[in-house]
């Protein structure tokens, strides 16, 4: 019994380590971000922003809820290989009343308020429960997958076939999922690949309306990669709330071959304040639809 003990007694300190590690990288993008916009001179600039918060800033957010609804769909899909078939008006509601929760620090909190609307709704806790798994494992290889596309940029020889072997992979993987038991699965991160697709697409636009220099194909395809990265690595390191700091540290080492360092800096703030707004949008929106579907919301097994 005693090697097991130690064992467990090594284990109790990774999540709590691995969680206060993520902190302090979400601190340090803050810090570093809040640093250099104390070093911005010059009224230009801040003009800049100001003329795209007039043209983006009431748009995008709206366009940003399109994603929150696919992510939505897609954990509708997870409850359904599972077993549990729910209407979809109900998920939307359900996720995106949830969603709201991840800016708390801790990362589980949305996670643990879908759990219990799900419960207070009658379905059981154990499929709910192992749809938080395969939600994390899709979203994280549909990121990865799309940030291939950043590959070029630390060895420009492969940047004309990766869109090749991303498009092989793809048609493998999927293959391979649609002759299983884990086609709901495969329905899942289609729908999580189109909510990362309208991140990437807003990212897109705030970047041309902040950058005036023309760009090829290739760094197209660069850029979908950098801003898929980013979002990978603020999902996915522990202790940073809706990524906050981490994507940021991360956007302002990936843009840097793209555009001054002031203007990455005035997209880093548009980026955070558009997914904001948006998230605060696809809240209301799922408390609309909470109302719609409370009155005629049926639960029934697959």
């Amino acid at each position: 019994m005693l090697p097991i003990r130690r064992m467990q007694s090594k284990r109790s300190w990774v999540k709590p380590a691995a969680e206060w590690l993520g902190r302090l990288l979400s601190l340090g993008g803050v810090a570093v971000v809040a640093h250099e916009l104390m070093q911005l001179t010059g009224d230009d600039h801040w003009q800049a922003l100001q003329q795209l918060a007039q043209i983006w800033w009431l748009i995008l957010p709206v366009v940003y809820v399109l994603g929150g609804m696919a992510l939505g769909a897609a954990w509708c899909a997870l409850l359904r290989q599972q077993g549990i078939a729910v209407p979809l008006v109900w998920g939307l509601s359900v996720y995106g009343r949830s969603q709201l929760a991840k800016y708390v620090p801790g990362n589980i909190f949305h996670f643990a308020g879908r759990q219990a609307l799900a419960m207070a709704a009658g379905l059981s806790a154990k499929p709910v429960l192992a749809t938080t798994f395969w939600e994390l494992a899709g979203q994280a290889m549909v990121a990865a997958w799309l940030s291939l596309l950043a590959l070029s940029l630390f060895w420009s020889p492969v940047g004309p076939y990766i869109p090749l072997l991303m498009l092989l992979l793809l048609l493998v993987f999927s293959l391979l999922l649609a002759r299983t038991v884990y086609l709901m699965v495969l329905k899942a991160m289609y729908w999580q690949l189109a909510f990362l697709l309208v991140f990437v697409v807003l990212m897109l636009a705030l970047f041309f309306s902040l950058s005036t220099a023309s760009i090829s194909w290739l760094q197209l395809g660069q850029l979908v990669g950098v801003f898929a990265a980013a979002w990978l690595l603020g999902f996915v390191v522990p202790g940073a709330p809706g990524g906050v700091g981490v994507r940021e540290l991360v956007l302002l080492w990936g843009l840097s071959g793209f555009m001054a360092d002031e203007r990455v800096l005035l997209l880093l703030i548009a980026g955070r304040l558009v997914t904001t707004v948006g998230d605060v949008l696809v809240y209301f929106v799922s408390v609309w639809l909470s109302q719609r579907s409370a009155a005629n919301f049926t639960l029934s097994n697959v």
